[in-house]
């Protein structure tokens, strides 16, 4: 899909899965939309201007300890503790 479908960058509804023993609870939830054009312009104004980037490497660091979590604790099948460093 290309930035100039107005589909583009719309996300579909998500899923809050919480199970605690017997209790298994479903649920959607409503996603934001990609802002994917934004992003982009705002790394090149990084690069090209100096700006600063909207995203830390702390922010990316986060952001893949935390699917590195949310799988290993699927697989393990239990709650683990999200720690920022």
């Amino acid at each position: 899909m290309r930035p100039g479908n107005p589909e583009f960058g719309k996300n579909p509804p998500g899923l809050l899965r919480e199970v605690d023993g017997d209790h298994d609870l479903r649920r959607e939830f409503a996603t934001k939309n990609g802002a994917y054009v934004e992003f982009y312009r705002a790394l090149v104004a990084s690069i090209q201007d100096g700006k600063p980037f909207p995203v830390t490497p702390q922010d990316a660091v986060d952001t893949m300890t935390i699917i590195e979590l949310a799988k290993q604790s699927q697989d393990e099948g239990r709650r683990l503790d999200f720690v920022s460093r």
